[in-house]
């Protein structure tokens, strides 16, 4: 991960940066790390390659909206996908959630020169 700590910019402006990586490493922790969340991640993945529609319900503005008939079973899989999806975006919102308290602990340490004694 870089480094955001440093440079000529806020704080605030190097995080937002850093961020798009941040999320991108939090859903590997997660799922490297986390049980629960590996699992929803497996069943997300076999949904989508069991029932491609629901990918494509999830997207806005798709004209797959258009004439749309859902099967009963395909509506069972969007409702337990969209559950997974949730659920998921709620695990990976906690994570970043205490990441950034973390990191702004770090950054205290580094700029105010607060030591863990």
């Amino acid at each position: 991960m870089n480094n955001y700590y440093g440079g000529d910019q806020n704080l605030a402006e190097r995080i937002e940066e850093a961020f798009i990586e941040i999320e991108s490493e939090t859903g590997v922790y997660l799922r490297e790390n986390d049980n629960e969340f590996a699992k929803m991640w497996k069943e997300h993945i076999e949904l989508q390659k069991k029932y491609p529609i629901v990918v494509e319900l999830s997207e806005p503005n798709n004209e797959v909206y258009k004439d749309l008939h859902l099967s009963a079973e395909e509506h069972e899989a969007l409702v337990k996908y969209l559950g997974i999806k949730c659920e998921m975006e709620r695990m990976e919102k906690k994570r970043l959630y205490f990441r950034g308290h973390k990191d702004s602990f770090n950054y205290l340490i580094k700029v105010v020169g607060i030591h863990n004694e």
